[in-house]
């Protein structure tokens, strides 16, 4: 997917010169990461793309992921549309990456953050009366679904090599995250990949002087935001 800065830098290209000197250089530095992607949000139409997922866990039956416009990996049940739940768990996400001793304690900021920006997105959508993350917050006699989610690759990234060669995804934290909604059943209803690492132009221009947990925060976001507006999309008819 492109840089979180494009969706805001685009539109305004033709409106540099009426901006001061300091904004109209980072404007140019985000225009210039730019060049290396495009303008363009990804999608080509037509009929979707099969994709492997990137994970070694097993899909559940009679799920094939596509290719999303900004999800990795997207599967929705058929007639699925997020609707007929009262409530949404989304539980605490599981971790099945390499576990890193210099890790730990960015590790389990980016695990909390994933469910926080989770429980953010699906809240946001308006799909669900109650979204929470535990089973025993919902009502009595609510319907409900539950997401469970799984990182299964992290890094928290580097500095040093953003420093040098991070515009080329050098010491980015990496982060990658299957979902998947069932029912209480254990039915899959949609299943979800996401793959993130140093999205935003600040990330790749400036990385060496950020921390990786700030640049990850930002990329754990931009992953819920995705989230969001597919959700919101599928129940708009998309």
């Amino acid at each position: 997917m492109q840089f979180l800065a494009l969706r805001s830098y685009c539109p305004l290209v033709n409106k540099i010169n009426i901006m001061n000197n300091s904004s109209k250089f980072y404007i140019l530095c985000a225009i210039a990461v730019l060049a290396f992607s495009g303008c363009s949000t990804g999608g080509s139409g037509g009929k979707a793309e099969a994709v492997k997922s990137k994970s070694s866990m097993p899909l559940p039956p009679g799920v094939t992921l596509t290719r999303g416009k900004h999800l990795q990996g997207i599967w929705v049940a058929d007639g699925f549309r997020f609707s007929g739940f009262d409530a949404v768990v989304v539980a605490t996400p599981a971790f099945k990456g390499v576990e890193r001793s210099n890790e730990i304690n960015e590790r389990a900021i980016a695990i909390k953050g994933i469910q926080d920006a989770l429980i953010m997105a699906l809240k946001e959508t308006a799909a669900f009366a109650s979204v929470v993350s535990r089973a025993d917050e919902v009502k009595a006699g609510s319907r409900f679904a539950v997401l469970e989610t799984t990182v299964f690759e992290y890094e928290k990234g580097g500095g040093g090599a953003r420093y040098f060669a991070g515009v080329y995804g050098a010491g980015q934290p990496v982060i990658k995250v299957r979902g998947n909604l069932v029912d209480s059943k254990g039915a899959p209803l949609f299943v979800f990949e996401a793959h993130r690492s140093g999205e935003s132009a600040t990330a790749r221009m400036f990385g060496g002087f950020r921390s990786d947990v700030e640049i990850q925060a930002e990329d754990i976001q931009d992953l819920g935001i995705d989230l969001r507006d597919f959700v919101k999309a599928r129940i708009s008819g998309y």
